[in-house]
């Protein structure tokens, strides 16, 4: 009677919805009739490996790079795709930058590998070089060939290559790698008390991170009284509330983000607000805030070297530029104690008269690699004591303890964990399924 219209009419939502479609597709059919007969030979191929077609490639995506050259250009890096790939929660950019990554990869596979299967290899052993203290962090580096450069878990290149390392008759692959050690070691050395709860107990971290970034969270689950039974009680109710997944799926390149050195960038298409920044840095880890401004970059600023433990230092003559590079090195410099760990063991296996049955093949940072025995007995030694010796305290005060799993196999790709203190009959068993 008044001749008004109900917006929620049904009638009235699917006419405007036809007439959306209608005008989109009127709008759509003159660009469909432009390029009908256009001349694909006049479009230049797409070259990967090319700085520029990259830098125009994130641009139009509007991606913003983190790394820079000495002109000022955006420097995509396989590290910096790499940053994208782990920051990202879209799945269509996450597998762009996979594919990038792979496509990198390639290369070092064919330059690298391949090739050095060729050119390192005597009598079927590939021999690499190992240069202990090589980074600025004093991590070790490798060349001819790099065995560093093993492809990541998740490439397409991963599982072939690492088929190709394969334990001589009579042996398997016996490797053992730091859980955490790098989230393990800033625990310990910041002493902060959420990174000591979260590694130390059993606490799901993506879910603590979450509950910190996302007040409706709270909404949903009710206040968090920060016990591991509302972590696991969210952890749970992920598997059946959407939205609750969403969120802990959202926190994880975040996290990742801050971890590294992140600044709230939602103003440049990024994820991180200034609220999240500030609840990560006061909330979630003051103890790792705290320890990077007041000790590691207090004394680049103040005294020039830092201290990284052992008796070494890294120096900078411009300390802001460098904080990312310094604020890590405290942490990476840990990965020492994968070469103390060696050094170690190979005076047990000497001590124990052990040399012909253990032996030490590869290391990649915190991952050590041996051949060994495909006996029970051997492999039970060789179980208790690397174990021992990768649990042993790094530090003094040691809140958060190392761990470290045994794994076997024929190749390393195929592995199969053993308990920690495993009997004769459990390894045996083990034994007979690879």
């Amino acid at each position: 009677i008044d001749k008004s219209i109900d917006p929620d009419s049904p009638i009235v939502q699917k006419a405007m919805y036809n007439l959306a479609v209608w005008k989109a597709r009127k709008y759509n059919t003159a660009y469909d009739e432009k390029i009908e007969d256009i001349d694909m030979s006049i479009v230049p191929p797409f070259k990967p490996g090319s700085s520029q077609m990259k830098a125009e490639l994130f641009r139009y995506l509007e991606i913003p790079c983190e790394a820079q050259t000495d002109a000022g250009a955006d420097s995509w890096s396989r590290d910096e795709i790499t940053r994208v790939n782990k920051e990202t929660s879209d799945q269509k950019i996450k597998d762009l930058t996979q594919i990038f990554i792979d496509h990198s990869m390639s290369k070092i596979i064919r330059s690298n590998f391949l090739a050095a299967f060729d050119t390192f290899t005597v009598d079927g052993t590939l021999y690499g070089n190992y240069r202990i203290g090589g980074a600025k962090s004093m991590r070790y580096t490798s060349n001819s060939p790099n065995m560093l450069n093993m492809p990541s878990t998740g490439s397409i290149y991963a599982t072939p290559l690492k088929k190709c390392f394969v334990a001589k008759p009579g042996f398997i692959i016996a490797t053992a790698d730091f859980a955490a050690l790098q989230e393990v070691t800033i625990a310990n050395i910041t002493e902060d008390a959420n990174k000591i709860k979260i590694l130390g107990g059993g606490f799901d971290s993506h879910c603590f991170h979450a509950s910190t970034y996302y007040p409706r969270i709270e909404e949903i689950l009710g206040e968090n009284d920060g016990t591991l039974d509302w972590n696991k009680n969210f952890k749970k109710e992920c598997n059946s509330n959407k939205e609750l997944k969403m969120l802990r799926q959202d926190s994880k390149p975040i996290s990742f983000k801050l971890a590294f050195g992140g600044f709230p960038d939602i103003d440049k298409g990024g994820n991180i607000t200034q609220s999240i920044f500030d609840k990560y840095h006061n909330e979630l880890y003051p103890g790792v805030t705290g320890y990077n401004n007041d000790v590691v970059m207090s004394q680049a600023r103040s005294e020039g070297p830092t201290y990284l433990g052992m008796g070494f230092h890294i120096r900078t003559d411009d300390p802001d530029r460098h904080n990312r590079t310094i604020c890590n090195a405290t942490a990476q410099f840990w990965d020492i104690i994968s070469a103390l760990t060696m050094a170690e063991m190979r005076l047990r296996i000497k001590r124990d008269n052990m040399t012909e049955k253990i032996m030490l093949t590869s290391t990649i940072y915190d991952s050590l690699y041996y051949e060994c025995k495909a006996d029970a007995e051997t492999v039970q030694w060789l179980n208790n004591n690397l174990i021992d010796v990768m649990t042993t305290k790094m530090f003094d005060y040691q809140p958060v303890p190392n761990k470290a799993n045994l794994d076997l196999g024929r190749n390393w790709s195929d592995l199969t964990e053993i308990p920690n203190d495993a009997d004769l009959n459990q390894i045996q068993e083990i034994l007979d399924g690879i």
